[in-house]
């Protein structure tokens, strides 16, 4: 521009000021520091105090920043000219301060995101498929089947069409959230189906996938049970439920319902990827997926396939008592290390709630179901439920009497959990004996009184991992 603006002068005034509008559109006013040389150029740099107040992750890359320049000024080589040194560049201590915290951030988020790029039978240690290293790595390459592979490129090369096809797969998903937990028995299916039905309640698009391989339980809590998948020109179509929830899992594709899994890593992984690239989602708003408990193949696996297509968050799951607590901690530090955001942790089975029956006394037996609380006496198992109910009713007339109570060593540790991991705490969940019965009808949601179990608590979290999304 400072050439035109010597050798056409209105032409050069007309495009000096409009490539200054347009800079100040893109970037913010006085993002630039102007100034005239001794020989009339014009000499551009970004200005210090707004390099600073731009360090914060999310806002705009000095190198970004730089390239935009760059552009409006038709790819000249440098954002100053004229420097005392004859060099196309000058930079300010702050800016190249900043250049290097960058460079070092990229660096860590590309280490992060090559650092479960590995294959199912490489040795330990193994670079990742997509490092400069990959293949010439003596130490840890030698002797892996994937050595020649990955030092021609092809290895890459092939792990980069895969991930292509998924992203392609799941470009109309909006949101994909993943449930996790490092202990086993936590409640993890149960957190999925009932936030999906949640969602699904809203008015959301909502789809499911479960991938445990070897107990994969969502079929049934969302009423699915014995359905089969059906393949059509578009891939795998889905299960929907009745409250229209999408559905896969590999439950849909066991001959019996009884059939054990038993199944290695690489066709545990074969599966999940098969899942990703090949299910019709089409347009949903989200994907939530259940997953096995523990940091293992499974999971390995999801965070690998998805690194382009990328996972919004996870929910984590825990139990009150410490023996879960130090297997949530494990689980947490994965996703760190794999760079899963975590949306939050949900404590389940925080005490017990259940409900005192009503009775009628001209029918003693119809007063107790299967799952019905009943009052005995310690001493000799004698069952005083009518007794102490009677008296209940004369007492406390018109009120629904229930029982709420401690079953596991609730100390606040998921709490304090939270705040020492700097996680959010999402809420607490009772263990309420109606969800595990609704759950074994896949009946989650209510449609008489169109309210889920605990729908207060449910409500909560929803509105909790919504807000942690942006989802208004």
């Amino acid at each position: 521009c400072s050439r035109h603006s010597v050798r056409y002068p209105a032409k050069g005034i007309r495009m000096e000021a409009t490539i200054r509008t347009r800079r100040n559109e893109m970037l913010g006013k006085g993002a630039v520091e102007e100034r005239r040389s001794t020989n009339g150029q014009v000499l551009r740099r970004l200005h210090p105090g707004w390099i600073r107040s731009r360090r914060a992750p999310g806002h705009h890359k000095i190198m970004n920043v730089r390239h935009s320049l760059l552009m409006l000024r038709g790819g000249s080589a440098g954002i100053d000219e004229g420097c005392k040194d004859g060099s196309d560049r000058c930079e300010s201590k702050d800016e190249m301060e900043v250049e290097e915290e960058d460079g070092k951030e990229r660096g860590k988020e590309n280490e992060i995101h090559n650092r479960h790029i590995v294959p199912t039978d490489a040795n330990d240690g193994c670079p990742g498929v997509l490092s400069s290293q990959a293949g010439k790595k003596p130490s840890t390459c030698d002797g892996c089947p994937n050595q020649g592979r990955c030092a021609s490129g092809s290895a890459k090369d092939e792990f980069l069409r895969r991930q292509g096809l998924i992203s392609e797969r799941l470009s109309q998903v909006k949101h994909k959230i993943v449930v996790l937990s490092g202990k086993g028995g936590v409640g993890k299916s149960t957190v999925t189906a009932t936030l999906a039905q949640d969602l699904a309640s809203r008015g959301y698009q909502v789809g499911v996938l479960d991938i445990d391989i070897c107990g994969p339980s969502i079929p049934m809590m969302l009423g699915v049970s014995g359905m089969r998948v059906h393949e059509s020109n578009y891939g795998w179509e889905p299960v929907i439920n009745d409250d229209g929830i999408l559905v896969m899992s590999v439950g849909f594709l066991l001959e019996n319902a009884d059939d054990a899994v038993v199944w290695r890593g690489p066709r545990k992984d074969g599966l999940i990827e098969q899942f990703l690239k090949t299910v019709n989602w089409g347009s949903l708003d989200f994907l939530i997926i259940d997953t096995p408990p523990g940091t293992s193949d499974e999971h390995i696996s999801l965070a690998q396939h998805l690194s382009q297509a990328r996972i919004d968050g996870a929910v984590v799951v825990s139990t009150p008592q410490a023996v879960a607590i130090a297997d949530v901690r494990k689980e947490i530090r994965f996703c760190e290390k794999v760079g899963i955001n975590v949306l939050g942790v949900v404590e389940n089975m925080r005490g017990l709630t259940a409900a005192l029956p009503d009775i009628d006394r001209t029918k003693p037996a119809a007063n107790f179901t299967e799952g019905t609380m009943r009052l005995v006496d310690m001493a000799n198992g004698d069952d005083l439920t009518l007794e102490v109910i009677s008296i209940l009713n004369e007492r406390l007339p018109n009120r629904q009497v229930g029982i709420q109570m401690d079953v596991l060593p609730c100390n606040d540790g998921v709490k304090d959990m939270c705040k020492e991991m700097k996680v959010r705490y999402l809420g607490a969940v009772p263990l309420d004996p109606s969800i595990a019965r609704r759950c074994d009808d896949g009946s989650i949601f209510d449609r008489q009184s169109k309210k889920h179990c605990h729908s207060l608590e449910v409500k909560a979290i929803a509105n909790d991992v919504l807000s942690m999304l942006g989802v208004n």
